[in-house]
């Protein structure tokens, strides 16, 4: 064997073996030692070709290599032998060699290193002749299609011009770098060089018409109906400001209007970005927003929550998680957003656990989209980090819609799958057995499957999935959409028209079509009639005033005190709702500790059988750690889930719940049939008063509660963060963020590997026990934690449903108190006073006609 290479079925294992020195190598050798092992043959080729190394030559090799290992390092130790089999058996100069070690490369792997070769040869500022034929030869050996290798050479001489359109196109794809995630950050790195490197200069060969930026006109349209609502609510708001003693309207009346001027106002559409980490995501957002503003790199770089909003000017605000905000400078913004390069080759876990940046608000004047109210929240990857995904969960939380990306080359692997039926979850617990409309799905990288086939079958394949009808996850078709985010976007900076540029506007279409029709009219709608419900109050207010002054409304000294007699009983309902409160919060907390004792003593025996069933693919010890130790906390927040839906929810927290809503159902009931009672005995209208000054507080309450509906009238259940994957938000909270940046300060990064050729399942057997040990200890530290979490979230949802009824109850002794303080003034009352009050109240109807007659335009012209 080593004689020769000529002999029939060699394997690259043979070839790497001679190289090496080593009798053999095992069958688990990397597919990324192939690619160095086939990059380094060729790169010595070239640098032989002329019979001469030059310094030039050298450094240019060993800064190559070195990006793909430190010298310290056992790979790097490896590349060593490579080079000296290399050389020593003048492997370059054998076609069999580079036949057989490219043989499992593909065509993008081979372009690649025919580049790196290009570059080699030009480091000293011309290519020799020998050089290129040696170049030449080696592609096509291996099997490197020649339209490929006579664009590349015309690249690196920079004749673009004179190449073949479509053979520039295919290049250009082949060398994108989400090809090469999967070998080694290294290549990903180089590639992302190569492609700027080689393309940067070139514009769109793709001739069609112009490509604009996404007008939006529809939702500036929409824009300008919710202005000149907002300016009724200003002036309704100007109506009830008081211009004199004599109480015209109940205090509490202008409190209300006031909070649904500032609604409408500030009602804005919110859209997140979502997906698994390197999805595209970054390159997405520039293309909706039309210009390059978030970081993009070839490396995963979303180290945080990022909010884009319209603003006068430029300016960006970090948001600490100690509270602290601090303006940063506008060339600061895309290092602040991302993850170091260092980090983002390494080990990222341990640098978002360091980050102490909560969120970067961005704002821009030139946002088109957010012009129109449109915030986007471009969240962090959600299998990045269990503190990310904790993050990009509450983040669903009030989002109008929800984008989620895909990959056209790595379609609906398993985790996506259950990634995006979570979401689907999140996004539709009022209504758990229907699709989320408001969930779009993009399969981003379509560019990048070559065929026509293949792009049918991704098509088929996530409409199958999406559109299942016996599960549907989305609404429609018109929510999944199949896109090239880069091409997109580079068709609108070069202002030429692409065959992605159709397919990215039909999802701008569908996004604002969704936002104005089925968002934002139904906020349009409700802000409208709450403005016409006001009016009508205060029209009934003016009614019952005409009446005081007029002598038709004179309480009686008995109805007086009876009314004052109810002010102090609904005085009292707060405190009975509060101790009641207290009471349940004690024993749910005494019920909860039990239950999380008894579920400790199981919790080793449980992880350890689903221990069995890890797996993973990953050959990289540092990445073998990261999965286990994913899928360690993974196993954990299931477990804690089943405890709190079986046990915490089910067992100890509905009947408390239920049992305090009651009585606060009960008191409220109590509160509605008294006001009635003085209304029919004294001509007042205090209960329609009360519905009009409690519109912004929930008085919903269910009587058969459960998980899902409990959520509406208090929001339990959300403070709570239990449902719809909540139950890994309480983990990674108190455990994840410092769980795997401990597993290698805490010893497991000592475990060694060693050799390359070291049985691989005898070290993620053992790197599999270390991740349990580890991770076993550090929960343990955390589980009191952990528990005090829950605690204060079960204590702040209880606390929330007493703030409400507390609001409630005294939105009706305000009631009550402005109707004795009015009949108390108008005792005092002279005759010409009476006339001026009812001079004005005929002034304020007057002004409430044109308002009503303005919300009667907005109506007509917005179709509402």
């Amino acid at each position: 064997m080593h004689s020769t290479l000529s002999k029939a079925n060699v394997s690259n294992s043979e070839i790497l073996s001679l190289i090496l020195g080593q009798d053999s190598v095992p069958q688990h050798l990397t597919h990324q030692v192939t690619f160095i092992a086939a990059m380094t043959t060729i790169l010595a080729g070239v640098a032989y070709a002329d019979g001469r190394l030059e310094d030039t030559e050298r450094k240019y090799v060993q800064q190559l290599l070195s990006q793909f290992a430190s010298p310290e390092s056992s790979l790097g130790e490896t590349i060593r032998f490579m080079i000296k089999g290399i050389c020593q058996h003048k492997m370059y100069a054998q076609p069999d060699s580079i036949k057989y070690l490219s043989q499992e490369l593909c065509d993008a792997e081979k372009l690649v290193i025919l580049c790196f070769g290009c570059k080699l040869a030009s480091v000293d500022g011309h290519v020799e002749l020998q050089e290129k034929r040696y170049l030449c030869k080696v592609a096509a050996d291996m099997f490197l299609p020649a339209q490929y290798v006579a664009t590349v050479f015309l690249l690196f001489e920079g004749n673009y011009t004179e190449a073949n359109p479509d053979a520039l196109k295919e290049v250009r794809c082949l060398l994108d770098p989400q090809r090469f995630r999967s070998i080694d950050p290294a290549i990903v790195k180089t590639a992302s060089f190569l492609r700027s490197k080689l393309f940067g200069q070139m514009q769109s060969s793709f001739k069609g018409s112009e490509c604009k930026k996404p007008s939006y006109e529809r939702l500036r349209q929409f824009q300008e109906y919710q202005e000149q609502l907002s300016e009724v609510c200003g002036d309704l708001e100007k109506v009830v400001q008081s211009e004199e003693e004599f109480t015209l309207f109940p205090s509490i009346l202008s409190e209300e209007i006031k909070r649904l001027t500032e609604k409408v106002r500030s009602q804005k559409f919110r859209v997140a970005v979502v997906g698994e980490f390197s999805q595209g995501k970054s390159t997405f957002l520039n293309a909706l927003l039309g210009e390059e503003i978030q970081p993009v790199r070839a490396i995963p770089c979303s180290g945080t929550l990022t909010t884009l909003k319209y603003g006068p000017k430029r300016k960006v605000v970090c948001h600490y998680k100690d509270g602290r905000q601090t303006e940063i400078p506008f060339e600061a913004y895309q290092q602040q957003a991302s993850i170091p390069e260092e980090a983002a080759l390494g080990d990222r876990s341990i640098e978002l656990a360091n980050s102490d940046i909560a969120e970067i608000v961005f704002e821009h004047p030139g946002l088109e989209l957010c012009k129109y109210h449109v915030e986007i929240v471009d969240s962090p990857g959600l299998n990045e980090h269990p503190d990310r995904t904790a993050v990009t969960e509450r983040l669903l939380e009030n989002v109008d819609a929800a984008i989620f990306l895909s990959n056209a080359q790595r379609p609906l692997t398993q985790s996506e799958r259950e990634l995006l039926q979570n979401l689907k979850a999140r996004l539709t617990q009022n209504n758990p057995d229907g699709p989320a409309e408001n969930l779009f799905v993009l399969v981003n990288f379509m560019d990048l499957l070559r065929s026509p086939k293949d792009k049918e079958q991704v098509q088929t394949l996530f409409k199958n999935f999406v559109l299942d009808k016996n599960a549907p996850l989305i609404k429609n078709d018109n929510r999944i959409h199949f896109i090239s985010a880069q091409l997109a976007l580079e068709g609108i900076l070069d202002g030429q028209r692409n065959e992605y540029s159709d397919p990215f506007e039909q999802f701008v279409n569908a996004l604002e079509t969704f936002l104005v029709e089925e968002r934002g009219e139904l906020s349009l709608s409700r802000g409208m009639e709450n403005t016409r419900k006001f009016t009508s109050g205060i029209q009934d207010g003016f009614v019952q005033t005409i009446k005081s002054l007029e002598g038709k409304l004179t309480l009686s000294a008995s109805e007086k005190t009876k009314i004052v007699e109810k002010i102090g009983e609904v005085s009292g309902f707060d405190i009975k709702v509060q101790v009641l409160s207290n009471e349940l919060f004690n024993e749910a907390l005494e019920e909860v500790d039990k239950s999380w004792d008894e579920w400790l003593e199981g919790i080793d025996e449980r992880l350890i059988e689903k221990m069995d069933y890890w797996t993973t693919n990953y050959e990289d010890k540092r990445r073998i750690l990261r999965d286990y130790s994913e899928k360690f906390a993974e196993d954990i927040s299931t477990d804690i889930d089943t405890w709190l839906q079986e046990r915490v929810i089910q067992y100890i927290l509905q009947p408390k719940v239920k049992q305090l809503e009651n009585e606060i159902a009960e008191r409220l009931k109590s509160v509605q049939q008294d006001l009635r009672s003085i209304d029919k005995a004294s001509g007042t209208n205090l209960s329609e008063q009360f519905n009009l000054t409690n519109m912004g507080v929930s008085l919903k309450f269910s009587s058969n509660l459960d998980a899902d509906e409990v959520r509406d009238p208090t929001g339990f259940w959300d403070g709570l963060g239990l449902l719809g994957g909540g139950a890994g938000a309480v983990v990674a909270g108190a455990f994840a963020p410092f769980f795997w940046p401990a597993l290698v300060a805490g010893g497991i990064s000592g475990i060694v590997i060693g050799s390359l050729f070291r049985d691989l399942d005898t070290v993620k057997e053992e790197l599999k026990a270390k991740v349990f040990e580890k991770g076993a200890e550090k929960f343990g530290e955390a589980a009191e934690d952990i528990l005090k979490n829950l605690v204060e979230k079960i204590e702040l949802a209880l606390h929330q449903a007493v703030q409400d009824f507390q609001q409630v109850t005294k939105n009706s002794i305000s009631i009550m108190c402005d109707l004795l303080k009015q009949q108390e003034n108008l005792a005092i009352e002279t005759s010409r006073q009476k006339n001026v009050i009812s001079q004005k109240i005929f002034q304020k109807q007057t002004q409430l006609a044109e308002i009503e007659a303005s919300l009667k335009h907005i109506a007509e012209i917005a179709s509402v």
